[in-house]
């Protein structure tokens, strides 16, 4: 069994100690967190697990296979960093979501883990869920015929959220380069999520290489689709994939999507029956573990999230929307030293 540690208990860090508490795999032998109330809840939780506030504290006392990363974006790279440069014996690393919080700073720690030969994920649902999975399989095996464009909209911004279905769309197009087009924002509201100050209205325009238009509305003043998703089912994003022959339509964590043809326009629903009950944390946790077991590496989810942070750089950049770290003096604004 694999010693696991998290640091940073929030939300994605919870996603993590569960699905190490879920997993025949791992056992959670540590956690750091600022907070006093979240440190509370992992130790009812977790009970045999050591809690730390400071990570560098953690580093100094224990020596965990695994290290989850799931403190706010701006202090990943810091974090991740140290982390390499003082556990030797470290076997996987899992980073959340964006790697860093510029393309710079997660390309020099892709360098880093790959020199290093270090198994890395990032959990990136829509890469390993069944649903989208399935869909993935009928659009590649030309079911829609070849793929003309792709629509997302999306309530909260394109980096912290929207990455995920950038991520989900390089992998549709996984041989089809895909370039910005143009990208415009509004920050009226001046929002800041996980560190970072994002939109709160957004529209970035992509093309693949083969012609594939891609349109991504992001922010919380966005307005929805039509969609044929039932309003029960919108679970995050909704997608449209049109393609010369037909469309499918889905929300990103809903198990049901809406095919059509141009035989049949009225199409109909598929709701995915999966007897896969873990979550994508799990399933990528468990991963890192077959890969340490083997001795192996699979960079796949870290080269896609480095690919799609790389996009939204430069449409964050084109649509003059500067997205600096605020203060580290407050908590929730990305102080390296908090989880």
């Amino acid at each position: 069994m694999l010693t696991a540690a998290v640091i940073g208990c929030g939300h994605g860090g919870y996603l993590s100690i569960d699905a190490i508490q879920n997993s025949g795999e791992f056992e959670l032998i540590a956690a750091t967190e600022i907070s006093p109330v979240a440190r509370t809840k992992v130790k009812l939780a977790v009970p045999g697990a050591a809690l730390f506030r400071e990570f560098r504290d953690m580093l100094d006392h224990c020596d965990p296979d695994v290290v989850c990363v799931a403190t706010p974006t701006p202090s990943h790279f810091e974090i991740s960093c140290e982390i390499l440069t003082r556990t030797n014996t470290l076997s996987g690393l899992l980073i959340e979501k964006p790697v860093a919080a510029t393309t710079q700073d997660a390309a020099a720690l892709a360098e880093s883990v790959r020199r290093r030969q270090l198994p890395t994920v990032v959990p990136h649902g829509l890469l390993v869920l069944p649903t989208t999975q399935q869909i993935r399989t009928r659009v590649e095996s030309g079911e829609i015929g070849k793929l003309v464009s792709i629509e997302v909209q999306n309530s909260v911004d394109l980096l912290n959220g929207g990455i995920h279905w950038v991520v989900y769309i390089i992998s549709l197009l996984h041989n089809d380069p895909v370039e910005l087009v143009n990208a415009t924002f509004s920050t009226d509201q001046q929002l800041v999520n996980d560190g970072i100050h994002v939109e709160n209205l957004g529209k970035t325009s992509l093309r693949s290489e083969s012609g594939v238009d891609v349109v991504l509305y992001s922010g919380t003043d966005y307005k929805p689709m039509n969609s044929r998703i039932p309003i029960a089912e919108q679970k995050g994003a909704l997608f449209r994939l049109v393609g010369s022959m037909g469309t499918i339509e889905f929300a990103a964590w809903s198990n049901l999507y809406w095919i059509g043809s141009t035989d049949n326009k009225s199409g109909h629903t598929v709701r995915v029956l999966s007897v896969e009950e873990r979550s994508y944390h799990q399933l990528f946790l468990e991963q890192l573990a077959q890969q340490i077991h083997k001795r192996s590496t699979d960079y796949q989810s870290l080269e896609y999230s480095l690919a799609a942070l790389r996009l939204i750089e430069q449409a964050y950049r084109t649509g003059q929307l500067a997205t600096e770290a605020k203060s580290p003096a407050d908590r929730r604004l990305g102080k390296v030293s908090e989880a």
